[in-house]
């Protein structure tokens, strides 16, 4: 082989040996981006983690919460409901609207009698309401 020959392969291994070295120069550059990007990724996903965990816990402190207010809420409607069982006596309100019945059916049933009597028949029919709520 002549003397200008062996000096362009050389040049040419030469070139293919830079661009060889280069190129994994910038894959070794790539894969230290990568890992650093791997790393962010995961302090990211580790921070929220932690978040969530955090948001998880406040959730559950707030129904804790919640569940308390309801239950002090249903306590005291339900103390409420006593006391006016206890204010309002059904036996108390049969009495006077037994009594006011009497005093409708007298003999003569002029209009105003029959009205007062419907008015009381309506009364009754509200007071067993009410006895069915309680």
């Amino acid at each position: 082989m002549n003397q200008k020959g062996v000096s362009d392969l050389n040049n040419l291994l030469e070139g293919i040996t830079t661009k060889i070295g280069e190129f994994t120069k910038a894959i070794k550059g790539s894969s230290k981006q990568l890992d650093t990007f791997s790393e962010s990724i995961d302090k990211k996903v580790i921070s929220l983690n932690e978040n969530i965990a955090s948001l998880t816990d406040v959730i559950k402190e707030e129904d804790k919460h919640l569940t308390k207010n309801l239950r002090d809420v249903f306590a005291e409607v339900k103390g409420e409901i006593q006391n006016f069982k206890e204010e309002v006596k059904i036996s108390d309100i049969k009495e006077i609207l037994a009594s006011l019945q009497k005093v409708v059916k007298t003999p003569e049933k002029t209009v105003i009698n029959k009205t007062v009597e419907k008015v009381i028949k309506e009364i009754f029919e509200i007071a067993k309401e009410i006895k069915g709520e309680l």
